[in-house]
């Protein structure tokens, strides 16, 4: 009778700790990102736009992303941009207009209805995409998901390759080319996003989720994107859209419950042996 309710007990008391665990996770739904889907401060903004310095080319009034930060040759591109006609639709006088290849008609759509995406040079004047994120708890995990594609560069030719850095609490080490699987950052962890791969004047890629988790080390800490690509000289562009980071979920209460509620019987069941012995 003592070993039943011993074991009841057990089962009781990991049917409390699944109910307990279950409201955990519902109260990790939250996101520790602000702005994932890259929206402007100026809502009337229609074109493409060089993110170098957050200014619009020729012109003296500071455009920004709220929450994010840039130094590279990345652009803002906004829902349905034919890349056939021109990316930097402001134009960026150091370096003329460019664009993208694409395929007759073609327009790309950011995942999620944001309205606005990231291109990133990512064989030139390669910088970081960057937000601090706050609230983090030191020794959790959290998932960085997010949306990729690549394309070229048009007037240049040659198989590319992209992918995304990411980098959570690091600073960034600028150079003159930093290739692929290359950890840019000085302090805190890198990982890489899938390697996309395009042939030759290859129109815009189809997104593809990516999903990269990492481990808090103090309650807030930066997240880097840094676009890597091959090769110098043939622009491949990666693009970035819909970046979200929330908890990385714990194991199911009912899994918990049954591997507690197991453990428990087996205990029972040696301390019983144990005693005939």
């Amino acid at each position: 009778m003592n070993n039943l309710l011993s074991i009841g007990s057990i089962a009781v008391g990991s049917v409390a700790l699944a109910v307990n665990l279950l409201q955990v996770q519902q109260a990790q739904a939250v996101s520790f990102i602000q702005n994932g889907g890259f929206a402007p401060s100026n809502t009337a903004q229609t074109q493409s736009v060089y993110l170098g310095n957050f200014l619009k080319a020729g012109q003296t009034t500071q455009f920004t992303i709220p929450n994010w930060t840039t130094n590279g040759y990345n652009f803002l591109v906004p829902d349905g941009t034919a890349f056939s006609t021109n990316l930097d639709g402001l134009g960026y006088s150091a370096d003329g207009n460019l664009s993208l290849y694409a395929s007759s008609g073609q327009s790309v759509i950011a995942p999620g209805g944001s309205g606005w995406y990231i291109a990133a040079d990512s064989a030139y004047k390669q910088g970081p995409i960057s937000q601090t994120l706050t609230g983090l708890t030191i020794g959790s995990n959290y998932d960085v998901t997010f949306f990729q594609a690549t394309g070229q560069q048009t007037g240049y030719e040659g198989d590319t390759t992209d992918q995304w850095a990411v980098n959570l609490g690091g600073t960034f080490n600028s150079a003159s080319y930093i290739p692929p699987n290359t950890n840019a950052f000085t302090g805190g962890v890198t990982k890489f996003s899938t390697v996309m791969s395009a042939s030759s004047k290859a129109p815009v890629s189809g997104w593809t989720p990516q999903k990269l988790t990492f481990t808090a080390t103090a309650t807030s800490q930066v997240l880097n994107f840094l676009a890597e690509g091959t090769p110098v000289g043939q622009p491949p562009f990666a693009l970035l859209a819909g970046v979200d980071v929330t908890p990385a979920p714990v194991p199911e209460p009912l899994t918990i419950m049954g591997t507690l509620f197991g453990l428990g019987v087996t205990a029972r069941l040696r301390s019983k042996l144990a005693k005939k012995k």
